[in-house]
């Protein structure tokens, strides 16, 4: 295959990457690409590595879902190409998979209890976008090796580094395989490229996390966080009845009229406790209509979505709190 860099430069100055993209995002059912999503993917499929920062909700993962249809549009390779998703998050893995396989769209993933069939396919190089976790990429053997197989250096062309602000907030803490994040460079082939992305980065961190994947001089894209209809503010609480008894009666009162809320919390034990406050305190309430079967999640105004939730109950979370026809108001999650 022709060096990535030099035809993708060619193809950047002949609106070949813009016109690649626009039908990739078609064909994934988005309507629009923004200026600084193709901004983000023009870089690295011209062969530079990218660290992108984007806020909440600008549409990261439309950055990597287009990767490799527009690639095979440019560069028409014999057979498919693959990108893998490095993300320490595995609730938004299942969140990602789950879409993009309504988008018509070859997804895979490597978690703990992901189908035999997946992960054969996986190995098999079936799946154009494979989502990992990094213990799983690092630490097992299979799936470290698999970067070295004759198919994936072939057909890998990029490696995408998601959330990669935790690889320096979490990299010496809760997950201690993010600190080894940069081992990736030496495995993959030497013309893959790394899309990494963040919606939270200060320059520091920006600096910290390039070196720790290893970037080869990456173009930077860079928006600010605030916006304008999101307040942030820190106050200090002694028990959480106090800090969270307000929103509880407000809930109490307004129901399902009251705005959507997800509550983070550090670990899955605060996520249990906080949960209980919120169940005792509604009492009757605690469903909708009133008199709904409690243990049916799809009745609950309240949830818990956690790495110990059980899975049928996370699609039924991710489904209600994104439909404005079941009572879902609020959601305690963990950050790991």
């Amino acid at each position: 295959m022709a060096d990535l860099m030099d035809v993708g430069k060619d193809a950047l100055e002949d609106g070949v990457i813009k016109i690649a993209v626009d039908k990739a995002a078609k064909h994934l059912g988005y309507n629009e690409v923004k200026d600084l999503q193709m901004k983000v993917i023009s870089e690295v499929l011209s062969g530079h590595d990218v660290f992108a920062v984007l806020p909440t909700g600008y549409g990261k993962s439309l950055c990597y879902g287009c990767l490799p249809l527009a690639f095979d549009e440019i560069f028409k390779p014999i057979k498919p190409s693959i990108v893998c998703v490095i993300s320490p998050l595995t609730a938004i893995i299942e969140d990602q998979v789950q879409s993009f396989s309504s988008k018509s769209l070859s997804v895979g993933c490597v978690l703990r209890g992901t189908n035999v069939s997946i992960l054969e396919g996986v190995a098999n190089g079936e799946f154009q976008l494979i989502f990992f976790t990094p213990e799983a990429i690092l630490n097992h053997k299979r799936w470290r090796n698999l970067l070295c197989s004759d198919v994936y250096k072939e057909r890998l062309q990029f490696v995408v580094i998601d959330e990669a602000h935790t690889v320096i907030k979490w990299g010496d803490t809760f997950i201690r395989t993010l600190s080894r994040i940069g081992e990736l460079k030496s495995i993959v082939s030497s013309h893959v490229r790394f899309m990494v992305l963040t919606a939270t980065a200060s320059k520091e961190l920006r600096r910290k996390a390039s070196d720790a994947i290893c970037l080869d001089n990456p173009s930077v894209v860079a928006v600010s966080p605030c916006k304008r209809n999101i307040a942030y503010a820190v106050s200090n609480f002694t028990t959480i009845s106090e800090r969270f008894g307000p929103i509880l009666e407000e809930l109490k009162v307004k129901r399902t009229s009251m705005g959507r809320i997800i509550i983070y919390c550090r670990r899955c034990q605060d996520c249990s406790s906080l949960y209980s406050l919120f169940k005792v305190g509604l009492g009757e309430h605690f469903t909708h209509p009133i008199d709904a079967p409690e243990e049916l999640s799809k009745y609950r105004l309240v949830e818990m979505f956690t790495s110990d939730t059980d899975a049928e109950v996370k699609t039924q979370i991710i489904q209600s709190f994104g439909s404005a026809s079941f009572p879902l108001r609020i959601v305690m999650t963990s950050v790991v």
